[in-house]
Protein backbone atom coordinates (compact mmCIF):
# COMPACT_ATOMS: atom_id res chain seq x y z
CA UNK A 1 0.00 0.00 0.00
CA UNK A 2 1.04 3.59 -0.56
CA UNK A 3 1.19 5.51 2.69
CA UNK A 4 -0.15 9.02 2.55
CA UNK A 5 0.54 12.08 4.60
CA UNK A 6 -1.29 15.39 4.77
CA UNK A 7 0.58 18.32 3.22
CA UNK A 8 -1.19 21.49 4.37
CA UNK A 9 -1.23 24.54 2.16
CA UNK A 10 0.62 23.05 -0.79
CA UNK A 11 -1.59 24.77 -3.37
CA UNK A 12 -2.02 28.50 -3.09
CA UNK A 13 -3.26 29.41 -6.54
CA UNK A 14 -6.23 31.58 -7.45
CA UNK A 15 -6.64 32.44 -3.77
CA UNK A 16 -7.29 28.83 -2.78
CA UNK A 17 -5.37 26.92 -0.15
CA UNK A 18 -6.01 23.20 0.04
CA UNK A 19 -4.64 20.10 1.69
CA UNK A 20 -3.30 17.44 -0.63
CA UNK A 21 -2.28 13.83 0.00
CA UNK A 22 1.07 12.87 -1.51
CA UNK A 23 2.80 9.48 -1.02
CA UNK A 24 5.43 9.74 1.67
CA UNK A 25 8.19 7.67 0.18
CA UNK A 26 6.53 4.29 -0.27
CA UNK A 27 5.76 3.92 3.43
CA UNK A 28 9.36 4.29 4.56
CA UNK A 29 9.54 4.99 8.28
CA UNK A 30 12.64 7.13 7.92
CA UNK A 31 13.54 9.76 5.35
CA UNK A 32 15.54 8.72 2.34
CA UNK A 33 16.20 10.08 -1.10
CA UNK A 34 13.39 11.35 -3.32
CA UNK A 35 13.42 12.62 -6.90
CA UNK A 36 10.60 14.97 -7.84
CA UNK A 37 10.00 15.17 -11.60
CA UNK A 38 8.21 18.13 -13.13
CA UNK A 39 6.15 16.55 -15.91
CA UNK A 40 3.69 19.43 -16.02
CA UNK A 41 4.14 19.82 -19.78
CA UNK A 42 3.05 16.22 -20.40
CA UNK A 43 -0.17 16.44 -22.34
CA UNK A 44 0.04 20.20 -22.75
CA UNK A 45 -0.50 20.82 -26.45
CA UNK A 46 0.29 24.53 -26.01
CA UNK A 47 3.82 23.68 -24.89
CA UNK A 48 4.71 22.02 -28.21
CA UNK A 49 8.22 22.92 -29.26
CA UNK A 50 7.62 26.16 -31.29
CA UNK A 51 11.22 26.84 -32.30
CA UNK A 52 13.13 26.24 -35.53
CA UNK A 53 15.76 24.00 -33.87
CA UNK A 54 15.16 20.41 -32.81
CA UNK A 55 13.63 19.78 -29.45
CA UNK A 56 16.06 18.47 -26.79
CA UNK A 57 15.66 14.77 -26.03
CA UNK A 58 15.60 15.39 -22.29
CA UNK A 59 12.28 17.26 -22.15
CA UNK A 60 9.64 15.70 -19.89
CA UNK A 61 6.69 16.61 -22.12
CA UNK A 62 6.32 13.19 -23.72
CA UNK A 63 5.79 9.76 -22.22
CA UNK A 64 9.05 8.42 -23.71
CA UNK A 65 10.92 11.43 -22.29
CA UNK A 66 9.42 10.89 -18.84
CA UNK A 67 10.14 7.17 -19.01
CA UNK A 68 13.73 7.83 -20.04
CA UNK A 69 14.22 10.15 -17.06
CA UNK A 70 12.67 7.64 -14.65
CA UNK A 71 14.89 4.84 -15.97
CA UNK A 72 18.00 7.02 -15.63
CA UNK A 73 17.16 7.85 -12.00
CA UNK A 74 16.40 4.17 -11.27
CA UNK A 75 19.71 3.09 -12.81
CA UNK A 76 21.76 5.59 -10.84
CA UNK A 77 19.79 5.74 -7.58
CA UNK A 78 17.95 2.42 -7.26
CA UNK A 79 16.79 3.04 -3.68
CA UNK A 80 15.39 6.51 -4.37
CA UNK A 81 11.67 7.22 -4.41
CA UNK A 82 10.49 8.89 -7.64
CA UNK A 83 7.41 11.11 -7.85
CA UNK A 84 6.33 12.58 -11.19
CA UNK A 85 3.95 15.53 -10.95
CA UNK A 86 1.45 16.09 -13.79
CA UNK A 87 -1.65 18.13 -14.56
CA UNK A 88 -4.96 16.43 -15.42
CA UNK A 89 -4.20 16.32 -19.16
CA UNK A 90 -0.86 14.60 -18.55
CA UNK A 91 -2.47 12.11 -16.21
CA UNK A 92 -5.11 11.36 -18.85
CA UNK A 93 -2.36 10.69 -21.42
CA UNK A 94 -0.62 8.34 -19.01
CA UNK A 95 -3.88 6.51 -18.27
CA UNK A 96 -4.46 6.03 -22.02
CA UNK A 97 -0.93 4.67 -22.36
CA UNK A 98 -1.39 2.29 -19.42
CA UNK A 99 -4.69 1.02 -20.86
CA UNK A 100 -3.15 0.41 -24.29
CA UNK A 101 0.34 -0.82 -23.41
CA UNK A 102 0.64 -1.29 -19.65
CA UNK A 103 2.79 0.79 -17.30
CA UNK A 104 6.04 0.02 -19.19
CA UNK A 105 8.30 1.26 -16.43
CA UNK A 106 6.18 4.12 -15.08
CA UNK A 107 4.79 2.97 -11.74
CA UNK A 108 1.27 4.43 -11.44
CA UNK A 109 1.82 5.01 -7.72
CA UNK A 110 4.69 7.37 -8.55
CA UNK A 111 2.52 9.71 -10.64
CA UNK A 112 0.88 12.59 -8.80
CA UNK A 113 -1.79 14.75 -10.41
CA UNK A 114 -1.68 18.24 -8.91
CA UNK A 115 -4.98 19.82 -7.85
CA UNK A 116 -6.93 21.72 -10.49
CA UNK A 117 -5.67 25.29 -10.84
CA UNK A 118 -2.26 24.58 -9.32
CA UNK A 119 0.99 25.08 -11.17
CA UNK A 120 3.10 21.92 -11.19
CA UNK A 121 6.29 23.86 -10.52
CA UNK A 122 4.88 25.67 -7.47
CA UNK A 123 3.35 22.47 -6.11
CA UNK A 124 6.58 20.54 -6.64
CA UNK A 125 8.68 23.19 -4.88
CA UNK A 126 6.37 23.10 -1.86
CA UNK A 127 6.57 19.29 -1.68
CA UNK A 128 10.38 19.54 -2.01
CA UNK A 129 10.53 22.09 0.80
CA UNK A 130 8.42 19.94 3.11
CA UNK A 131 10.37 16.77 2.33
CA UNK A 132 13.66 18.56 2.97
CA UNK A 133 12.36 19.80 6.32
CA UNK A 134 11.51 16.19 7.18
CA UNK A 135 15.11 15.17 6.51
CA UNK A 136 14.71 13.76 3.00
CA UNK A 137 17.46 14.23 0.43
CA UNK A 138 15.48 15.94 -2.34
CA UNK A 139 16.38 16.24 -6.02
CA UNK A 140 14.18 18.14 -8.47
CA UNK A 141 14.19 17.49 -12.22
CA UNK A 142 12.44 20.16 -14.28
CA UNK A 143 12.57 21.81 -17.70
CA UNK A 144 11.09 25.04 -16.38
Amino acid sequence: PVWLERLPGTCRHLGVTMDVDVPAGGGAARPGEVFLLDAGALGDVASAWPTPWPRPAHHLDTIPGLLSCIRLVQARRAAARILAFVVAEGFARLCEEWEQHGAQGIDPSSVQCVPFGCCVGDFLVEVARQRAQQGWEVSVVSNT
